[in-house]
């Protein structure tokens, strides 16, 4: 799918948060991305880009997203092309081992830092 096509769908986003609520991964107890939607004071794109952002490198590619979406926006497929990349990249697929470290995590940083060395 073009860049351009994927960026129209995400902007038929109506920030309604059924995506997050439906998100096995998204357990932020204050989720900012809510409160900034409730008040008015976030745009689709920076919402998107943040929830993106945000759940990317955990995704479990369970669908939840796409299947509370009132808009069926494909978000899975989005975050399933960059859990790819990650586990091109990093060797890291979210969810296919307890005992994997995500690579955001201070851990695999320093890891990655000591592999420079």
């Amino acid at each position: 799918v073009p860049q351009a096509e994927k960026i129209a769908a995400l902007l038929k986003c109506t920030m309604c948060g059924m995506c997050i609520r439906g998100c096995p991964v998204c357990y932020c107890v204050d989720c900012i991305l809510s409160k900034k939607r409730k008040e008015k004071t976030i745009n689709k794109e920076t919402y998107q880009l943040a929830r993106i952002a945000h759940v990317a490198d955990r995704c479990v590619e369970c669908g939840n997203c796409y299947n509370n979406c009132p808009q069926n926006l494909p978000l899975s497929l989005y975050f399933m092309s960059l859990n790819d990349a990650f586990n091109e990249k990093f060797g890291y697929c979210p969810g296919e081992s307890i005992d994997d470290t995500p690579f955001r995590s201070g851990k695999a940083i320093q890891e990655m830092e000591l592999e420079k060395v």
